[in-house]
């Protein structure tokens, strides 16, 4: 059952929009104010957010720009509900970047419409996105485990078969990967990354193979959302192994880089900035590819890593435009697609 979120402090439209979508069999949640539906958004992770604009406490402009700072939240579509019909007052929603606009007062057949059209879009790029993400993850040359709750492991991809010795990760308890002198801090740290009190974790440690031996590993470590489930995107790099990025990281003359994204590709961005991580370099995600040039000119940045695959525009285009600004006429820039070798 799809999860839609009502913000509206117009107790008669927002019990009326309740009424309507839930005869629809949408499971519905609602809020009088800004504050308090983030704090329920925050819970529930919906499906999709109708949101009023004139609210007190927090108006829907300022609702949507706190949304846009959460990456579990931003992906969900956003339609503003508002008896603003100026042309002026849409416009200037659909430039922050809101999905759609209905003005009241409601035609419940359009908004019926206006909600199904969004839920099938939001259905086929997740769909698409979670295809994409399986190439990179089975292409990966590092392996990489998806941690959902305590000691259970709910994806595994190739290379962490091979590099654990295991055939099957659901044959893997989490606690008898580690070494029993590593078993107690490893834990800690992706116990903390599992609840959100720790956003990332990157630490050396050593792994038991099914066969016993002892693995000396990079351990990286991020929180995400999985289906509504709180969950660990963890990589895992033999220690005497050796990329691309560790020849980043450790190349002294690189020490302040420039990472463009996607706005809505947040584990690709999470797995690139866990294995570039390090106290020396300074790592900027610019999460608008839009603004990334304003962005550029404002620092100076001795490597720039842009992804080809955005919403807006393409990366090959946005390289032209970097070359163009003086200073950076000359500095490095690397792009990325998929499948994406890590």
């Amino acid at each position: 059952m799809k999860k839609i979120m009502i913000i509206e402090d117009d107790k008669t439209a927002r019990e009326s929009i309740v009424d309507i979508l839930q005869m629809e069999n949408y499971e519905v949640f609602s809020a009088d104010n800004g504050k308090t539906g983030l704090e329920i958004l925050k819970q529930i992770n919906p499906d999709l957010i109708l949101c009023d604009i004139a609210m007190p406490k927090m108006n829907g402009y300022e609702v949507y720009k706190e949304i846009q700072e959460d990456d579990n939240l931003s992906i969900i579509p956003f339609i503003y509900l508002t008896a603003r019909a100026e042309k002026e007052d849409i416009k200037f929603g659909l430039r922050l970047g809101v999905d759609d606009y209905i003005t009241k007062p409601l035609n419940f057949d359009e908004l019926l419409s206006t909600i199904s059209r969004r839920l099938k879009k939001r259905d086929r790029i997740v769909k698409e996105t979670e295809e994409k993400y399986k190439t990179i993850f089975e292409n990966s040359v590092t392996g990489i485990f998806i941690y959902s709750e305590q000691s259970t492991i709910s994806y595994a991809n190739l290379k962490f078969l091979d590099i654990s010795e295991y055939d099957d990760y659901s044959q893997i308890d989490v606690i008898n990967l580690f070494d029993k002198e590593e078993q107690k801090e490893a834990l800690s740290k992706l116990n903390s990354c599992l609840l959100g009190t720790t956003k990332n974790v990157i630490m050396n440690t050593k792994i038991i193979t099914k066969t016993k031996n002892v693995k000396p590993v990079q351990l990286y470590a991020s929180h995400t959302v999985k289906d509504g489930i709180d969950s660990v995107v963890a990589i895992i790099q033999e220690s005497d192994s050796t990329n691309n990025f560790d020849i980043i990281k450790n190349n002294n003359q690189i020490n302040k880089i420039a990472l463009i994204v996607a706005n809505k590709d947040s584990v690709r961005t999470m797995v690139i900035k866990s294995m570039l991580a390090s106290e020396i370099i300074d790592i900027i995600e610019m999460k608008d590819e839009l603004n990334s040039i304003k962005s550029l000119e404002q620092d100076e940045y001795d490597l720039i890593i842009s992804d080809i695959d955005m919403i807006s525009t393409d990366g090959t285009s946005l390289v032209k435009e970097i070359r163009k600004i003086q200073i950076y006429k000359n500095t490095p820039v690397i792009t990325f697609s998929t499948p994406l070798n890590f």
